[in-house]
């Protein structure tokens, strides 16, 4: 037994050394991470959010640096992959990929093919990131959004471009529609945005209360409908005051989402009525970059059964079920925009009203410079204000 014993001691060191060797072996193995560009390398998963963020296996989070220059409109600025550069009205420019599709020395191509360039602007007068590809010979320059956007020198590694803020001063011709509004008058658009004219006040017909659906002593032409309510719905509360309105007009209200919404957020896209206070999303600042906000308010409302919404159909394929009251970033309502407008940087394809059948809509306030958020992808405002 006492020599059976050493040998047992001898055996568990030197197990134990063994899975130590192992264990140090395999750290010893995993690369080293300081930054994104070694985190990528080593083939760790990217977050596709703005700036990319890479993530190692033991949950280090490294982002994107991002090279920041100042450039005035109409100087030509060169740009590295990566590199951006920011404008006086807050527009910025990045250089995302650099492609090289030029005939090779000694090689037969049925086209000599280019340098191409993809770029990725946002802020001043574009509301959403939006990506602009420029070439050697197919694309020099490219519109958009107000912009010109021109390309001067190219190498396999490098792009030297102007942009150009096209001048907002000349006449604008606005559109001979028409708006009804509530006492049975009509306006139309005026001002350098063709917005429409802001309706009258009637004191006398619309706005004046009644006593529910069979009040019969509203004004003629008028029906007595209930008010628009709460804009932030809470236990216990009371029903709407009934009013006067206008036969046929179809009030903006409640002015919030239809169920299932989908919202952008830090985790990926959320319904809108599973959205919390504190929980952070994604909203834009001042010049429209991209940033995190936390919802401060939010909203469900309940609908009458006549509601009606607007089925938003943008031409880049994005839709969303919306009240026709509820405001866009621009300063108009979602009922105001018409097919063939520009809304986010892409043209609507439809806006036709269709019956709500759920119960409640919903709506959320950011924090932040603007109280933006992106709904199925189309940026709006918040009417919680």
């Amino acid at each position: 037994m006492k020599n059976i014993l050493p040998i047992i001691v001898i055996v568990l060191l030197a197990t134990a050394f063994g899975a130590f060797f192992i264990i140090s072996k395999d750290k010893a193995s995993q690369p080293l991470i300081t930054n994104f560009e070694e985190c990528a390398e080593a083939g760790y998963p990217i977050l596709e959010i703005y700036p990319e963020q890479c993530r190692t296996p033991d949950n280090q989070l490294f982002t994107k640096y991002i090279n920041l220059t100042k450039t005035e409109f109409g100087s030509p600025v060169t740009l590295h992959i990566n590199e951006q550069t920011i404008f006086g009205d807050g527009l910025t420019t990045t250089l995302l990929e650099i492609n090289d599709s030029r005939c090779k020395n000694d090689t037969v191509c049925i086209w000599a093919g280019e340098l191409a360039f993809q770029f990725k602007i946002m802020g001043g007068n574009v509301n959403q990131d939006t990506k602009i590809k420029l070439g050697t010979i197919s694309t020099k320059s490219i519109t958009s959004n107000g912009y010109i956007f021109t390309l001067r020198e190219a190498t396999e590694n490098t792009s030297t471009i102007t942009v150009t803020k096209i001048k907002g001063d000349e006449p604008v011709a606005c559109t001979a529609e028409a708006k009804l509004c509530p006492d049975g008058s009509a306006v139309g658009r005026t001002g350098p945005n063709c917005e429409f004219a802001p309706c009258r006040n009637s004191t006398n017909q619309i706005g004046r209360e009644c006593a529910g659906p069979n009040d019969t002593n509203c004004p003629t032409n008028f029906e007595c409908k209930p008010g628009c309510g709460s804009p932030v719905g809470y236990e216990g509360e009371p029903p709407p005051t009934y009013y006067c309105q206008l036969k046929g007009y179809i009030r903006n209200c409640p002015i919030c989402l239809a169920k299932n919404t989908l919202i952008d957020t830090l985790q990926g896209t959320v319904p809108i009525q599973d959205l919390k206070i504190g929980t952070p999303i994604w909203t834009v600042n001042k010049s429209g970059e991209r940033v995190i906000g936390f919802v401060n308010l939010v909203s469900k409302t309940a609908v009458p059964l006549d509601h009606q919404m607007v089925n938003l159909i943008l031409k880049d394929g994005r839709t969303l079920l919306v009240s026709p009251g509820h405001p866009t970033i621009d300063g108009r309502t979602v009922g105001d925009l018409a097919v063939g407008d520009l809304y986010d940087n892409s043209q609507v394809l439809s806006a036709e009203r269709v019956s709500y059948t759920k119960e409640y809509t919903y709506d959320i306030l950011p924090d932040g410079e603007t109280g933006f958020y992106f709904a199925n992808g189309i940026l709006l405002d918040s009417s919680l204000r």
